[in-house]
């Protein structure tokens, strides 16, 4: 005999709704974690954006004598929106699977 406890039957869920919560819940978590990813893309790109801006603008009115320090770490502030980005297009990549996945599975079912 097996030492397996097998769960009483009123306690199994035949419906799937505990999966159908769980892929909720999954789906849920998910597009939380791109829409933090978003934002934090957007932050990054916005403060690149105000420093070249800003240093723009100086080398257009001052020339040569512009401010050029907030180029400084500009490398690995560029490094850092890249890594944000391949952060957000691999996201967006896996849920386009599960997204084709679920879809797998409805298409089985009418046929």
């Amino acid at each position: 005999m097996s030492d397996k406890i097998i769960p009483p039957p009123e306690t199994l869920d035949p419906s799937g709704d505990h999966m159908f919560q769980r892929m909720s819940k999954d789906f849920i978590d998910a597009q939380q974690a791109v829409n933090r990813t978003v934002q934090e893309l957007r932050v990054k790109v916005r403060n690149m954006y105000e420093r070249l801006g800003h240093t723009l603008t100086e080398l257009e009115h001052k020339g040569p004598e512009a401010r050029l320090e907030p180029l400084a770490g500009l490398h690995e502030e560029g490094a850092a929106v890249e890594r944000t980005a391949r952060i957000l297009s691999d996201q967006l990549e896996h849920l386009e699977r599960g997204c084709d996945a679920v879809r797998g599975v409805s298409r089985k079912v009418r046929l």
